[in-house]
């Protein structure tokens, strides 16, 4: 199987959209108590698009064929102006989703390189995501990268 990684463009949004629907749909899976099932789009169609040309964003789609079957979106920011912390770019993954049929043949992977290639290349020194710690699968997935954790959010019902 040959997969293309380019950058998403308009013509995207719609398999964009499906994909992060699938992202959330196993969110809400791992957390029923907070997520809930909904109606309307993943996201703004109008707000989405314009990840896809805002200069610090990347959005870029695995294609297989003439499918997309995968999406990364990543950007690169500044660290809070406050002392204690070091003054260098960092990049931000937002959201990266492969297809289910289409997992475990190494997109996930290339869609993640190309991300951290955006960030360094915009000088970011160091790349961060957030995951759900039930999510063992893509725990396993970061952790084959070097991941650590660095924070942990902890909640509970009031």
């Amino acid at each position: 199987m040959t997969v293309r990684l380019r950058s998403a463009g308009k013509s995207d949004l719609d398999a964009v959209l499906s994909l992060l629907r699938e992202l959330d749909e196993s969110h809400i899976e791992l957390e029923p108590s907070m997520l809930q099932t909904f109606s309307e789009p993943p996201r703004p169609r109008e707000w989405l698009l314009s990840r896809f040309i805002e200069p610090g964003e990347a959005c870029f789609v695995a294609e297989s064929g003439s499918q997309v079957v995968g999406f990364v979106w990543a950007k690169v920011q500044s660290p809070p102006a406050i002392p204690a912390f070091v003054q260098e770019p960092l990049l931000v993954v937002a959201d990266l989703v492969v297809h289910a049929p289409f997992r475990n043949r190494g997109i996930g992977h290339a869609l993640l390189e190309r991300a951290m290639d955006f960030g360094r290349a915009r000088g970011a020194c160091r790349v961060q995501l957030t995951v759900f710690d039930k999510n063992h699968g893509a725990r396993s997935f970061y952790d084959e990268f070097g991941f650590r954790p660095l924070s942990v959010v902890l909640t509970r019902d009031l």
